[in-house]
């Protein structure tokens, strides 16, 4: 097992905490795991095809109703569960809504890449508002031995 951040979509999957924030016009995305940080881009579609791929790619954001539909592209290689690699045309569009009462966040990523599937893999997950305060995430490689 290896202690490293992990890119998406696998980044959000965990089941530790996540806390949003509001940076500018932008959204903050910081899954307490590894202390990732993503940066949910609300008016800057425009910049997607410019940027360097990274393991967390690019995300542009925007509203419908009451959810968050990002689109993230320029995801470097990755892999995806069970050992499947993504390629350089992977695209994942998600979708996350807060119940109305603020105790459930519903998750649900689409991911096509026309490199490694035949047709697009889809990710349905939800987070239940527990109360808990999130605790630094510490791993090292001698807490894995």
């Amino acid at each position: 097992m290896q202690c490293m951040p992990k890119g998406m979509p696998v980044v959000m999957v965990t089941p530790h905490p996540f806390t949003f924030s509001t940076v500018g016009f932008n959204i903050k995305i910081l899954a307490h795991e590894y202390a990732v940080e993503r940066i949910i881009h609300m008016n800057d579609a425009d910049s997607a095809s410019l940027q360097t791929p990274t393991p967390l790619g690019y995300s542009v954001g925007r509203w419908e109703d009451d959810t968050l539909v990002v689109n993230t592209t320029n995801i470097s290689a990755n892999y995806f569960f069970f050992g499947f690699d993504l390629s350089d045309k992977v695209a994942i569009e998600e979708r996350i809504t807060l119940s109305e009462d603020q105790t459930r966040l519903d998750y649900l990523a689409v991911i096509t890449d026309p490199n490694t599937f035949t047709e697009s893999a889809r990710i349905d997950r939800h987070w239940l508002a527990l109360g808990e305060t999130p605790e630094p995430y510490d791993c090292t490689a001698t807490q894995l031995n």
